[in-house]
């Protein structure tokens, strides 16, 4: 496991056995009771922010679903450089309001019916109403770095937080418009844009508004960018099932198989036939590369947590970053 990564520390291979996410899971609970107290108030701060704005039950119900892993990271590399918890709630604040938005389009997008197993907002609220309220989430994301405050590193982070969501919007719409032909490059940076942007918001978010210096910020803008990469791999393993330009395994098939197998690939895919999908991805060695390149993400996000992480949050990061690429849901 990925321990004591103090500036210069050695650490253990990666986790990849079955079962072998049981410790990690175990570390990882022991963290979340640690900064509960700090989740429970970055909750609460969110609420506070909606009896103003329109249908507030449903809008709250959906605030308050979230796991606030983003939250959770801000508060996490933020103290692993010297900050208080309490200075960075309105980070973790801000990012969850962001992410609760952005899961209110992608529910448009997608035409999800359905969010963490209720009923997606627009469909209680209608899409016009619940585009319009993703839009305040938004709005009140910035109004947690910057209201009340005269700080200029809270200005700062908002100008990079603005940076990262505006990279997240580029990402989506790339995908969006991708025509089922990406390549592993194309797809690396959909992935770097619309999914790992805002893990890189949390940790450089943090470590901004926890006091690091500029150094340490542009490693922990490194640090979210190669975790959040490495995660959203790991789900297209854990999800095989779906549009061949969105998952990897699946494009590397179609950008490196013989003009049969990019047929049957894509075939396999739209009729959601899983056991044969799998069992051509590792045939071709798809399934291989793909972890290959996943770890790769995971060991870049780990040399880059060396450079600013100190401390027991440091190992609690490391745990994130092996959770993330070692979970099996």
């Amino acid at each position: 496991m990925a321990r004591a990564l103090g500036r210069g520390a050695k650490r253990a291979p990666l986790p990849s056995a079955p079962g072998a996410t049981a410790g990690l899971e175990e570390r990882l609970a022991e963290t979340l009771v640690r900064y509960g107290p700090y989740l429970d108030q970055c909750r609460e701060r969110m609420r506070s922010r909606l009896p103003g704005a329109p249908l507030h039950a449903a809008l709250r119900r959906h605030v308050e679903g979230g796991k606030l892993t983003r939250g959770l990271l801000v508060l996490l590399t933020g103290s692993s450089v010297g900050g208080e918890p309490r200075d960075l709630l309105p980070g973790a604040e801000a990012l969850e309001l962001l992410h609760a938005a952005s899961l209110i389009h992608d529910d448009l997008v997608d035409g999800a019916a359905t969010r963490r197993g209720v009923p997606a907002l627009h469909e209680a609220t209608g899409a016009a109403v619940a585009l319009v309220l993703g839009d305040y989430l938004v709005l009140a994301a910035f109004g947690a770095l910057t209201a009340g405050s005269d700080d200029p590193v809270r200005l700062q982070a908002a100008e990079r937080l603005s940076a990262y969501a505006c990279e997240c919007c580029l990402g989506e719409a790339d995908e969006l418009l991708a025509d089922g032909n990406t390549s592993p490059e194309e797809y690396l940076a959909i992935v770097r844009a619309k999914t790992a942007a805002p893990f890189a918001a949390a940790a450089t978010l943090g470590v901004l508004l926890g006091g690091g210096d500029p150094g340490e910020v542009e490693a922990a803008h490194d640090f979210g960018l190669a975790l959040g990469t490495a995660f959203q791999i790991r789900d297209d393993v854990l999800d095989l099932v779906g549009d061949p330009a969105t998952l990897l395994p699946l494009v590397l098939v179609l950008s490196d198989g013989s003009p049969a197998v990019r047929r049957r690939a894509r075939s396999l895919a739209q009729q959601g036939r899983r056991a044969e999908i799998v069992a051509l991805m590792e045939h071709e060695g798809a399934l291989a590369q793909t972890e290959r390149i996943q770890a790769e993400h995971a060991e870049a996000a780990l040399e880059a947590l060396a450079r600013f992480a100190r401390g027991p949050d440091a190992d609690a990061l490391a745990d994130v970053v092996d959770f993330a690429v070692a979970r099996e849901r």
